[in-house]
């Protein structure tokens, strides 16, 4: 879990794809019939801050899902649609 309020929960600190590094913010997997997790303002704002700075972000819903866009990221296989914006 994260540290600091509104920071993303991981980081990778390795220029890749043209960003400065990759912040994942964990969220539980989507569950039928369970509400979608949601960001607060606070993750909000730090994520826009951190995009502002040549950071790729992104929302993962499951281990699965964060390990496919760290290897995407690594590999420079990645598409607008993946980060957040």
């Amino acid at each position: 879990q994260g540290v600091c309020a509104g920071i993303p929960d991981l980081s990778l600190p390795i220029a890749a794809s043209g960003f400065n590094g990759l912040y994942i913010e964990m969220k539980r997997p989507i569950i039928k019939g369970k509400p979608k997790p949601r960001l607060s303002d606070s993750q909000k704002e730090k994520i826009h801050l951190l995009i502002a700075s040549g950071y790729a972000v992104c929302v993962c819903y499951g281990w699965q899902q964060a390990r496919e866009m760290i290897t995407n990221y690594l590999n420079h296989d990645l598409s607008k649609e993946d980060f957040f914006n």
